[in-house]
């Protein structure tokens, strides 16, 4: 994803950043944004485009989670315990989700936005885990 036009024409380059910012803006079925994808899914590289693009950095998904709650909850989740070569690649996970986090604070993510269930997103963060006290030093 790139957020300019690649060619001198500027008609083009209006049209190819006009669809981007389109999709960066869209919602799929859940209300989900891509910014809340690709802080799902710990991909800092994408989240800062997404930023640089335009994405509503608050925005909330359809049980009111923002971009924030959904890499807090992504953290420390494991999908397979036991197996060593997964435990090493959660820690990567993990790293990445605490970068994403960084991000997203530093581009000004309001760490006092509550959820459908009332709860911030710290509080959606693994208890005592790096995410927790980073998200919760941030409120």
């Amino acid at each position: 994803m790139h957020c300019r036009g690649t060619r001198s024409n500027r008609n083009s380059t209006h049209v190819v950043v006009s669809y981007q910012i389109y999709c960066v803006h869209r919602c799929g079925r859940f209300g989900s944004t891509a910014l809340h994808v690709a802080s799902s899914f710990c991909k800092p590289d994408s989240v800062r485009i997404l930023l640089e693009c335009g994405a509503d950095i608050n925005k909330r998904d359809r049980t009111g989670n923002s971009p924030l709650h959904r890499v807090a909850l992504s953290f420390g989740r494991m999908s397979r315990p036991g197996n060593m070569q997964n435990v090493e690649l959660e820690r990567q996970r993990d790293a990445k989700a605490i970068e994403v986090a960084k991000v997203l604070l530093d581009a000004g993510a309001d760490p006092t936005l509550t959820n459908d269930g009332r709860q911030l997103a710290w509080e959606v963060a693994a208890d005592g885990s790096e995410m927790y006290r980073l998200l919760k030093e941030a409120e």
